[in-house]
């Protein structure tokens, strides 16, 4: 599962999910949605709260936001790997999220894949905290410019029987905690 649009104005992770999608140039084994999807109709960021901190949401709740998070954690359980993609504009490495209980060989075989070295556990409480099938990726917009090596990456890691692997002591560490500024 590879979702965009955990804030809608990060137009590349978006971009890329639409692409994904059954009526555009969908990838075999591959799902692709958005996140905040009303942000998203809103043309912005948040429609209540930062959907990083909705998780781990409630079904009902008036806050879309809270009711979306459980949403897309109930669609993760179907699905090996989901990718929650971002975005930034500044210059800086490419990072990768886990939460607390890490990541699979093959997760982590997909990051290494896309050149990613730098790889960030969090306490944060964001999708991974309550999943360990996603991953988070933070890549510089010039990545979503030209989406061709992701949407291999993806590729290769939905349907290669010699997807890349990789463990923990390939990637240089670092730990965030406490909350995440937008």
């Amino acid at each position: 599962m590879v979702w965009g649009g955990t804030h809608p104005d990060e137009l590349g992770p978006m971009e890329l999910a639409d692409s994904l999608m059954p009526d555009r140039d969908p990838i075999p084994n591959v799902s692709a949605g958005i996140v905040n999807e009303q942000a998203r109709r809103l043309g912005r960021r948040v429609v209540n709260i930062n959907m990083n901190d909705a998780y781990p949401g409630r079904l009902g709740s008036d806050v879309y936001e809270e009711h979306r998070a459980a949403q897309v954690l109930r669609i993760n359980q179907g699905f090996d790997l989901v990718i929650d993609l971002h975005s930034f504009r500044d210059r800086g490495a490419d990072v990768g999220f886990v939460g607390p209980r890490g990541a699979s060989r093959a997760a982590l075989g997909f990051i290494a894949g896309l050149g990613i070295k730098r790889m960030m556990q969090t306490n944060f409480p964001t999708m991974e905290i309550y999943d360990s099938k996603v991953i988070s990726l933070e890549l510089a917009r010039e990545h979503y410019d030209q989406p061709e090596s992701l949407r291999e990456a993806i590729e290769r890691c939905a349907n290669s029987m010699d997807a890349d692997e990789a463990k923990a002591a390939d990637f240089e560490w670092f730990s965030h905690a406490g909350h995440c500024a937008y």
